[in-house]
């Protein structure tokens, strides 16, 4: 029987993951760390011809994939995603990192938690990490840096209560159940609640969503198991904001997707639906996986324009 092609998703999504081995560990010694310098020079070479594409294409209001609000004035800072895949597919053609591959060394964009504090993009060579966007959350470091991963605090993503842990710490926000979009809890399972009241949201990449598919849902089913976790809704006066928008919803002014406050098992009711996708062949998959993150990125686009619940002074 031939491989869903909705598994391949879930195989890149883990291979996005940090991953070490006594393998890679000495392929670094002998192989990558003789050539650091050479390497950072390269690294430090495209990540300047990367910062020049990306203020043309933001000065230029061409979009650019992940990245916050255009603002050039904010570049580089949440621009990591962006520096970090456009530095890699760059750095990807060089004779030198061609030649860590063929010797076997590791050569991949990982996503992983650091310091327990902050999500961050980088570039696994070896048993080596490649920060190309070091500075895009603080301008004073260094932009570009080469560390052995022993010298590294990081954990890879296991969960969505661990993500939702280290968001709150990072965006400076709290985390609620996402009760309110049922279509979209699969790949979008919180809402945020910014400091000035605004309700918004939020999902963390899709790499927890491709995996959790793909594995039976046990991630999105300890959320809804949790009910605890469950039980926290959004503050009084935020939650009668959401039901106001649900009703203006029903009288003609909808997102795009359904606005309708769920219970717990109705979030797990809507699951379901979304194991057809193992059906598709790869090109509906990937038409469907499109439509998908459009509905998902208008709908927030949509929350954000709608006028907020601002707390009293």
């Amino acid at each position: 029987m031939s491989r869903s092609p909705l598994a391949d998703y879930g195989r890149r999504a883990r291979g996005m993951q940090i991953s070490r081995s006594p393998e890679q560990a000495s392929l670094s010694v002998r192989v990558v760390r003789p050539w650091r310098e050479e390497l950072l020079r390269l690294a430090h070479a495209h990540r300047a011809a990367v910062d020049a594409d990306l203020r043309s294409d933001l000065a230029a209001g061409r979009p650019v994939p992940n990245a916050p609000e255009p603002s050039e004035s904010s570049y580089p800072h949440g621009f990591c995603f962006a520096i970090c895949t456009r530095v890699f597919e760059r750095l990807s053609k060089e004779p030198l990192v061609q030649g860590f591959v063929a010797a076997g060394a590791t050569w991949k964009t990982v996503y992983f938690i650091q310091e327990s504090r902050l999500f961050q993009n980088a570039i696994q060579c070896g048993d080596d990490l490649l920060d190309v966007a070091n500075d895009t959350c603080n301008l004073a470091f260094e932009p570009v840096v080469c560390t052995p991963l022993e010298e590294v605090d990081w954990e890879n993503l296991r969960d969505y209560r661990q993500t939702a842990t280290v968001a709150e710490r990072y965006y400076n926000a709290r985390l609620f159940p996402n009760r309110f979009f049922p279509l979209l809890f699969p790949v979008a399972p919180f809402l945020r609640l910014g400091e000035g009241g605004d309700i918004a949201l939020f999902w963390h990449e899709h790499l927890l969503f491709f995996r959790d598919i793909n594995e039976g849902w046990p991630r999105a089913g300890a959320l809804l198991d949790d009910a605890t976790w469950m039980a926290q809704l959004l503050p009084a006066a935020h939650a009668a904001r959401m039901l106001e928008l649900q009703s203006q919803a029903d009288s003609g002014a909808p997102p795009p997707v359904e606005l309708r406050e769920c219970s717990p098992d109705e979030l797990r009711t809507s699951l379901a639906p979304w194991d057809a996708l193992h059906e598709l062949p790869a090109g509906s998959l990937r038409q469907t996986i499109t439509h998908l993150d459009s509905r998902l990125r208008s709908t927030a686009s949509w929350l954000r324009r709608q006028p907020g619940y601002t707390p009293p002074a």
